[in-house]
């Protein structure tokens, strides 16, 4: 990263970013503060920011409003102002490069931010019947008022004119991309052919094993040989149609044509030629050598003589390429995440030095004042010093009262870095194991698939027995690592989710110990319906790995046990019988899954404090014992099926939870 933009980060993460937030929302920016070219230089880290900052937007609650204090609320305003000017820097660079799919959600979201900056303004009004209706009558023309004179209306307008020229088809558009469809499409079907690679080739090894006429197993022989050709021509095509779709994205968004935006055309060709091969050099790489190797391997480096023994080092040799190209990604997370991290921590730092400088200041004023105050009293004799001094006061009280909000939103800034600090090291702990997964089953893949080849030995050195037994081994253990990597997938999800659960348990454990350190009603009820919403989210965190643990039981049985009926199904059964019982499977299969998603959590609503609410409050503030227990929720609208998965473990969360000692003042 150049020293230039460094500066530009260092900008957006400190004091400068967010007095840019406050003048966008005031329509008071100007246009070359967030042009394309600055922001196309910031994509690596917006991602970064975009992550804390909407999780953030989520979670506000605005029940919780006319429950803060002045300094609250002017943090709260800030903070929700500089996550409107993120998206909005993200929203000009999507709809820049044309990625519509993701400019409705942007926009929802930049919506929800002027709603709850509304709801904020609105709390310090007086809640009387004349100010409830005029509360109304704003929110409803609130989203025009915001989105139309600001720096987003002129942007909008001139999509429209677009539109009316016949330039452009859509605004905003809601629906999701074909492109990114069509791709998500290909490597499912390609996942479903390479399950297919590892388990036929498994059967194929079983097979040979067993004696000529061992019940039907020349048929299912045969049977297994039926899909071949199909699968052989798929092994190439998913490669080149999926490389070529993404070639031509590359394409269209280095080479200038009609296609291309103006606001995109504006960052250098070389830059956007660097973002794209960034984005998609691993990808088109895999795709377009994989597609190559496996057409040669296909049509000519085939069969039991030389020919076949050249095709399996060749495969060896891009299985060795895929393990080269997994740590080669993982090099480069790695160095990203560093080098994220690496910024942060020194805006942190330059945050830090500004504060501290402030402070000294501040303290210097605060003698000069002690001493003007001291000298203005000495001066009531002399009028036209006195004047001159009362002057001098009242411009060092400003001055004084300017440093302390400087200070105050120093401190909230740094506060909020830090949060962004240690979500981004916590996204990075879980992407990590995931790339070490990978890492493994390439490796794993490498030397199983080595294995099934006898170690390239030629087949004449070896026996026969003992070349049909190594090559069921290297072929079960393809297959075994296959299912393997699934499921260790799988369980990182499920770990996050726990994870997530015993976070937001941890953070109501600091709240609950706040609300026993005060005796102002008002926080202790924005206290109260921050840890009931994060009590709400730890038990929805909760039905989520249930789910995920179902999701995964589900796929390890069938991944598990398909070639096993797939076996038996040829081996023992008449044709008819076995193709009904493999038919029913499929459709077991397809059912199971779509039953299970059926029961998918969904997250609760934010609680607003009501009737019930209150009355709830006032429960647990006369507890003597407060503990979490209170907040414990025994079965969640729409997800019963996972919320009393297990009375067990409920029983032994609720004992957890109740034994959380509570904190005294």
């Amino acid at each position: 990263m150049s020293k230039d933009d460094e500066s530009i980060f260092t900008d957006l993460v400190g004091q400068k970013g967010l007095n840019d937030a406050r003048l966008l929302q005031s329509g008071r920016l100007k246009k070359d503060q967030l042009e394309i070219g600055k922001i196309h230089k910031l994509r690596a880290f917006m991602p970064t920011l975009l992550d804390y900052y909407n999780l953030e937007l989520e979670r506000t609650n605005p029940a919780i409003f006319k429950f803060l204090n002045p300094d609250q609320k002017s943090a709260l305003r800030s903070k929700l102002k500089y996550t409107y000017y993120l998206l909005f820097a993200q929203f000009q660079l999507d709809s820049a490069e044309s990625r519509k799919q993701t400019l409705a959600g942007i926009m929802e979201k930049m919506k929800q931010c002027n709603k709850l900056l509304d709801e904020l303004g609105h709390s310090e009004d007086n809640l009387t019947p004349e100010g409830q209706l005029h509360a109304e009558t704003e929110e409803s023309e609130k989203y025009f008022k915001l989105l139309g004179m600001t720096t987003v209306g002129p942007y909008v307008a001139s999509k429209i004119m677009e539109f009316v020229d016949g330039e452009e088809e859509e605004i905003v558009p809601s629906v999701k991309s074909k492109t990114a469809a069509i791709i998500q499409k290909i490597t499912e079907v390609n996942g479903v052919r390479l399950y297919w690679v590892w388990g036929g080739g498994m059967l194929s090894s079983t097979l040979d094993m067993l004696a000529e006429d061992y019940y039907r197993r020349k048929d299912a022989s045969g049977a297994l040989a039926e899909p071949a050709p199909v699968t052989g021509y798929m092994s190439f095509a998913v490669y080149y149609l999926r490389g070529f779709i993404k070639l031509c994205l590359l394409l269209k968004h280095t080479i200038k044509g009609p296609w291309m935006t103006a606001e995109e055309s504006k960052i250098p060709t070389i830059e956007r030629f660097k973002t794209q091969w960034q984005q998609k050099k691993f990808s088109l790489l895999n795709d377009f050598i994989w597609a190559t190797a496996n057409m040669a391997c296909f049509f000519w480096l085939r069969g039991k003589g030389i020919l076949g023994y050249v095709g399996n080092v060749f495969t060896a040799g891009l299985l060795l390429m895929d393990l080269s190209l997994t740590a080669w990604r993982f090099w480069e997370e790695t160095t990203a995440h560093n080098k994220t991290l690496f910024r942060l921590q020194q805006a942190q730092k330059e945050q830090k030095a500004a504060l501290t400088e402030a402070e000294a200041k501040l303290k210097i004023l605060a003698h000069n004042l002690e001493i003007g105050r001291e000298k203005l009293a000495s001066l009531v004799t002399d009028q036209e010093a006195y004047q001159e001094q009362v002057q001098f006061l009242q411009r060092d009280e400003q001055e004084d009262c300017k440093l302390k909000q400087e200070i105050q939103s120093l401190k909230h800034k740094i506060a909020e870095n830090g949060k962004v600090i240690q979500k981004t090291n916590y996204d990075w702990k879980f992407k990590k194991y995931g790339t070490i997964n990978d890492l493994v089953y390439a490796a794993g893949l490498l030397i199983a698939f080595s294995l099934l080849c006898c170690f390239f030995c030629p087949p004449a050195v070896i026996a026969a027995a003992t070349l049909a037994i190594i090559t069921l081994a290297g072929a079960a253990l393809c297959f075994a690592l296959t299912v393997a990597t699934a499921a260790v997938t799988s369980g990182i999800e499920l770990a996050r989710f726990k994870r997530n659960k015993a976070s937001s348990i941890a953070d109501c454990g600091v709240l609950l110990q706040q609300f026993n350190s005060t005796t102002d009603e008002n926080t202790q009820r924005m206290l109260y319906l921050e840890m009931k919403g994060l009590m709400a989210d730890s038990e929805y965190q909760q039905r989520m790995a249930r789910f995920q643990t179902v999701k995964f039981v589900r796929s390890i049985l069938i991944d598990a046990f398909v070639p096993a009926i797939i076996f038996a199904a040829l081996v023992f059964m008449p044709l008819g019988i076995g193709l009904g019982v493999l038919a029913a499977g499929l459709v077991l299969a397809v059912l199971s899954k779509i039953l299970i998603n059926q029961f998918e959590p969904k997250a609760d609503q934010l609680p607003s404090f009501d009737k019930q609410v209150e009355k709830d409050f006032q429960t647990f503030k006369n507890d003597p014992e407060h503990n979490l227990a209170h907040f414990k929720k025994k079965s969640a609208k729409g997800s019963a099926f996972f919320a009393n998965d297990s009375k067990r473990k409920d029983d032994e969360e609720d004992d957890f939870i109740s034994s959380t000692p509570p904190f005294t003042s």
